[in-house]
């Protein structure tokens, strides 16, 4: 599921805050994702540049959008 993957990438990023910063948001925007938000989170627009932060895979971030990680 995409938000155990975002969790993932806050982990791999340090904080929320380095996460955030590395994909141009504040922290706020990353703790509303993890705690708050409803429905596909990350937003589709910042899949990409947390994949190249993280090394997290977009596949994971977002299935729906990007399908099953490839075998």
């Amino acid at each position: 599921m995409s938000r155990e993957a975002l969790i993932e990438a806050v982990k791999k990023a340090g904080t929320q805050t380095a996460l955030a910063e590395a994909i141009g948001k504040r922290q706020a925007h990353v703790h509303y994702w993890l705690t708050k938000a409803v429905g596909e989170v990350p937003p589709a627009e910042f899949v990409l540049k947390i994949e190249a932060a993280t090394g997290v895979s977009r596949h994971r971030l977002r299935p729906d959008l990007y399908g099953p990680c490839p075998a």
